[in-house]
């Protein structure tokens, strides 16, 4: 499970500029030597692009390894309904845990 209480996160919110303000703060904390974690959307070709790791896309592999290790725990149970963008955005706070940032700025 994910410990959301242990996430330093900032949360981004607004009708304008969300992207913008997401990115500019992410790198400064990055400059700032801390290891970062930004989730936005939409994605514009990949799914990775949602979920960066220190400004970079997670390798396919451990994409996929992250998403299997989600849908096996959250659609154990066939009876389970959950939307796309919510199974993103748990998946982007497990791979936040699971890659141990310090910060995790969200859109």
């Amino acid at each position: 499970g994910v410990d959301l209480g242990a996430l330093n996160a900032i949360h981004i919110a607004g009708t304008k500029g969300k992207g913008s303000t997401s990115a500019f703060t992410e790198r400064v904390l990055r400059q700032a030597g801390l290891r970062t974690g930004l989730f936005t959307s939409p994605h514009l070709i990949d799914i990775r692009e949602r979920v960066r790791i220190n400004g970079k896309l997670l390798p396919k592999e451990t994409f996929a390894k992250y998403f299997w290790e989600v849908h096996d725990t959250v659609l154990s149970d066939p009876a389970t309904e959950i939307h796309y963008f919510h199974f993103v955005t748990i998946l982007g706070f497990y791979i936040f845990s699971r890659e141990n940032v310090q910060v995790a700025i969200v859109e």
